[in-house]
């Protein structure tokens, strides 16, 4: 069970007029997501310990993966150990959700979050590739499209043919299915380029 002063800690941390709604989850109750995608801030805990706190455009999404996560088999690293979590769905944009995450971190300085990580939890997965990416790019289709067929990629083992047909399914639109498919495949070919 969290504790409720953490709670309380997160809350007052949070900017008010930032917060839309709060969903708690246990990780032994998570089995799939809502495709929509709802932006805004996620804290892991471990019993009452706040483990790892992160920023999305896609909460469910993300922690999903956080559960179902695989690690690399080029990094010598295992999951992170989390049974609940904490999802602080948001108004505004990046910067907004960001900018909560930051001031939450630099509080609670959690031990897996990566400049905070010590010897002792050091070969835990950390996705730093996807984190690094995810800030690089310039609009939220993008990092919508890069986190989900890296996930897919990484943790499903599917190939992107599959992926790519098993995501354009959640468009109904025509339109709108040849544009994501053109990024899907720009997205590919620049993940070509830079392996």
């Amino acid at each position: 069970m969290i504790d409720q002063i953490v709670i309380d800690q997160i809350f007052e941390l949070i900017n008010r007029s930032d917060l839309n709604e709060v969903f708690f989850i246990r990780k032994d109750k998570l089995y799939r997501v809502p495709y929509d995608s709802i932006p805004g801030v996620y804290i892991l805990f471990n019993k009452d310990e706040i483990v790892y706190i992160g920023s999305t455009v896609n909460l469910f999404q993300r922690v999903l993966h956080h559960k179902n996560a695989i690690p690399y088999s080029k990094k010598l690293t295992k999951p992170m150990k989390w049974d609940s979590s904490v999802c602080i769905a948001m108004n505004g944009d990046r910067d907004v959700y960001f900018k909560n995450e930051q001031k939450l971190i630099e509080f609670f300085k959690p031990k897996y979050n990566r400049q905070y990580i010590t010897d002792e939890n050091k070969r835990i997965l950390i996705n730093q590739d996807i984190e690094v990416k995810t800030r690089s790019y310039k609009n939220v289709i993008d990092i919508l499209i890069d986190m989900h067929l890296t996930n897919a990629i990484n943790n499903q083992g599917n190939n992107f043919d599959d992926i790519l047909k098993d995501f354009l399914s959640n468009f109904n639109d025509k339109q709108v299915r040849i544009r994501m498919k053109k990024k899907c495949l720009k997205w590919f070919q620049d993940e070509l380029l830079t392996d």
